[in-house]
């Protein structure tokens, strides 16, 4: 009967174990992004940009949303990642409105292209062994409602 119990337990916890791992993402696993962003409703392509490394185009609040992978050894086995979105506004956006939203908002990083017009951005550090799915999906869905937040503030 002992025996009986103990291979349940270890039985049950090898279930867990592989649950939990199946439950993480990495930018080293590109697919496991994508995957985590369609499970949370959202648009995922997988591709890649223009020097080979990973990239994965998606939509957020109505805005084009790319997803951009970094400190990759040879276009693989990346280490974290960025959303990003760019914003085109019909006059150049002032960098005091820029500066100013900076210091309001802890996350999502604002910069201006050449022609004015602004990007944001938000930063995903996963190493090579992941971080839990919802973790990911928290900033995912922080990101999306940002965009929202953001993009009245650019065109208000």
């Amino acid at each position: 009967m002992k025996t009986a119990i103990k291979a349940a337990l270890l039985a049950s916890g090898l279930a867990l174990a592989t649950s939990a791992q199946a439950q993480m993402v990495t930018a080293a696993n590109p697919q496991s992004i994508a995957s985590a962003m369609q499970e949370a409703g959202y648009k995922a392509e997988l591709t890649t940009d223009d020097v080979g490394d990973p990239l994965i185009k998606s939509r957020m609040d109505g805005w084009n949303v790319s997803v951009l992978f970094y400190d990759c050894t040879n276009n693989a086995n990346c280490k974290s990642l960025q959303f990003f979105t760019i914003f085109d506004r019909p006059q150049p956006m002032p960098a005091e409105m820029a500066i100013a939203w900076s210091t309001r908002n802890r996350f999502g990083a604002v910069g201006l292209d050449n022609e004015g017009d602004p990007s944001l951005t938000w930063d995903v550090l996963t190493g090579e062994a992941g971080i839990p799915q919802s973790v990911f999906i928290d900033a995912l869905n922080s990101y999306d409602t940002t965009i929202a937040r953001f993009s009245n503030y650019v065109f208000e």
